[in-house]
């Protein structure tokens, strides 16, 4: 059995140098090893993850070869819901690629395993991308935030997810109001 110190030091281990895979350098692997409560591996079984990003390629291998159609009809067992913020639809289509590689990350489960492969991920679109640059409004980011805590929109939020991924970030160049903990975003 591993401590939570040492998979935490393992994980800052492999952040300090180059990462050349998802499991392997994070130590996850190892995390698998370790029982819960109940006796289950510790997998991301029953965790639902919401990656909000450049959206998502809900028909990777590795997150189950999802169907547009199964896909829009909220049938993909990986990848139940989703949305895109940046053309207000339901299929968060992936363009840029950032926010599959993120999902990969937590919860890929095919040729290559994320942390966490036992997860559900629900993908966000809130980023437009081109080779050189990503922009997004903060108010689809703050959406994106508002429907991961109420997928279905019914009001009640026993659906919503566990654990959020944001993997967002913003140029400052010095403090300003768009930056620090005024700002909108730190504040929603």
């Amino acid at each position: 059995d591993y401590t939570c110190e040492e998979i935490f030091g393992k994980i800052e281990e492999a952040n300090r140098g180059n990462i050349p895979g998802y499991v392997t350098s994070t130590g996850a692997s190892n995390a698998w090893l370790i029982s819960d409560k109940f006796n289950n591996s510790i997998t991301g079984r029953g965790v639902k993850v919401a990656v909000v990003d450049t959206g998502m390629d809900y028909t990777h291998p590795d997150f189950g070869n999802c169907t547009r159609v199964d896909f829009l009809a909220h049938r993909c067992e990986k990848i139940p819901y989703g949305y895109d913020f940046v053309n207000n639809d339901a299929e968060p289509e992936d363009t840029y690629g950032h926010g599959t590689y993120v999902a990969g990350i937590v919860a890929a489960n095919g040729l290559m395993k994320g942390v966490a492969p036992d997860a559900k991920i629900y993908a966000y679109k809130v980023a437009l991308g081109v080779p050189t640059t990503l922009s997004a409004y903060y108010s689809s980011i703050i959406s994106a935030i508002n429907q991961a805590l109420d997928p279905n929109g019914d009001r009640n939020f026993s659906d919503r997810v566990d654990i959020m991924v944001l993997s967002i970030g913003d140029y400052c160049g010095s403090y300003n109001s768009n930056c620090g903990s005024s700002d909108v975003l730190s504040r929603a």
